[in-house]
């Protein structure tokens, strides 16, 4: 008996193990992807926004380069950065950069990168949502540490279960089923409720990349299917990866924010911000990030601190989730949607822009091309070949 017990205490360590041995391989990372996410309105309803997102790693540092269809949600568009030194996160909508020496930051409107959404569910952010997991967290022990709180259910290790944490007051578990080749990749990942509903779900296909160290198997397609606490979809975001390498020199200023391209500098470190010195007053958006942001970004710029525009447009502080929660929810990050009480019947609302979705290039990111809308047919996870 004493011998059956310890073979099970060990399968978290074996096919989850070999999942997060994987992650060793590459030197670099550098993916690029479309993505298109569905939201369900009130009345019922569907609006779709279309957009990019790029992902750069090499060891501590990453880039994550987002571009939304601004003319629905002009507030979800950002460029991320670490440079092992500081982090950055420039709107593109306002040209406004945040700055801090402080690496675990949170980033409420940019999802997990897609590369590393087979292991989210390891993310030791936990309740604190939106802070983002890092390839070089992955290599370490506190990781593999948590790789004990897993267990298999069913006779052939084909679903396990993870504590999911509480997202605000409701307990959670991830319930992870793996389903393709290697058999050590999971292929749906759930965050049950109580009650059993899934309110977030993740839907992975993989494809092979040649690492200077052997193969690695990383997300190609995957799909985040959001619910409210009582069943109803009301987010469905599709991520199709156009570009994937690994063990490429990435050149380190990719890592790093020019501050000559924001109209505002925030350090949250200091609790206060300031306007950059030579920045006439009342000064219009650089060429650079209107276009970025394919919108008037028309906030106007003070020599005097106080007056500097920020995302949040209110008191900064380590604990402000920006930009305003009223935006609306990304991909990939969960925001417990409880069921809705009934409303007055609304306005009729006006219908969505029906114009192609446009994007410039970011100084330093090679997107240049927004998704397109696409009806996404259902498949069954699993490897792409």
């Amino acid at each position: 008996m004493p011998e059956v017990e310890s073979a099970f205490e060990i399968r978290p360590e074996g096919r989850l193990a070999q999942l997060l041995e994987q992650y060793q391989l590459p030197r670099t990372l550098h993916c690029k992807m479309t993505t298109t996410t569905e939201y369900k309105i009130i009345p019922p309803g569907i609006f779709r926004v279309d957009g990019t997102q790029e992902y750069w790693v090499d060891g501590p540092k990453y880039r994550i380069a987002q571009v939304m269809n601004s003319s629905l949600l002009a507030g979800m568009s950002h460029d991320v950065r670490w440079d092992d030194e500081q982090y950055q996160w420039f709107n593109l909508a306002d040209a406004t950069l945040i700055i801090s020496k402080k690496p675990k930051q949170k980033m409420p409107y940019i999802g997990e990168p897609i590369p590393l959404l087979p292991l989210g569910f390891l993310n030791p952010g936990g309740d604190d949502l939106g802070v983002r997991l890092s390839l070089d967290e992955l290599r370490g022990d506190e990781i593999r540490g948590r790789l004990a709180d897993t267990h298999f259910v069913g006779p052939d290790d084909r679903v396990a279960e993870f504590p999911g944490g509480t997202i605000e007051d409701t307990k959670t578990t991830y319930q992870i089923e793996f389903g393709a080749s290697p058999n050590y990749l999971p292929t749906t990942i759930r965050r049950l409720s109580p009650d059993g509903v899934a309110i977030d779900t993740d839907e992975i296909e993989y494809q092979p990349t040649e690492c200077t160290n052997g193969v690695i198997y990383l997300p190609s397609w995957a799909r985040i299917t959001n619910r409210t606490t009582d069943n109803r979809i009301y987010m469905v975001a599709t991520f199709k990866v156009t570009m994937i390498e690994a063990d490429i020199d990435i050149p380190p200023e990719t890592f790093t924010i020019d501050f000559q391209t924001a109209k505002n500098v925030i350090n949250t470190d200091r609790f206060s911000h300031r306007v950059l010195s030579g920045q006439p007053k009342a000064a219009a958006p650089s060429d650079t990030a209107t276009k970025l942001a394919g919108t008037d970004a028309s906030h106007s710029a003070s020599s005097e601190p106080a007056q500097a525009v920020s995302p949040m447009n209110s008191t900064i502080n380590t604990d402000t989730q920006w930009p305003p929660a009223t935006i609306g929810p990304t991909p990939g990050i969960i925001r417990l949607a409880k069921a809705a009480p009934a409303l007055k019947p609304p306005a009729t609302p006006s219908a969505p822009p029906t114009t192609e979705p446009s994007a410039s290039p970011i100084p330093g990111c090679s997107v240049s091309d927004v998704g397109t809308p696409a009806i996404c047919d259902s498949v069954d996870p699993g490897v792409k070949t």
